[in-house]
């Protein structure tokens, strides 16, 4: 599987894909409790959790608010 394909399965279906030049990440939420995490060749690397534990009342706007706190982390931005 070549490159394109692999990143293109990576995001399909998706609801929020965002994409972080500093690091060359790709977050992409599928509308769960867990946000995947990509390399540029499609490439899974890690995975995370957030929100509510029942799933109940994750928004677009909430996942955005996730992925942007982990690409800070991911950064190396964060106090922790």
């Amino acid at each position: 599987m070549s490159t394109n394909e692999r990143l293109a399965r990576a995001v399909s279906g998706s609801r929020l894909v965002e994409y972080d030049e500093q690091t060359d990440l790709v977050y992409v939420w599928n509308g769960s409790l867990t946000v995947n995490i990509y390399n540029l060749n499609g490439e899974p690397l890690d995975v995370f959790t957030f929100g509510l534990s029942d799933g109940k009342g994750v928004t677009v706007e909430y996942a955005e608010r996730a992925i942007q706190e982990r690409m800070e982390e991911d950064r190396g931005e964060t106090d922790e």
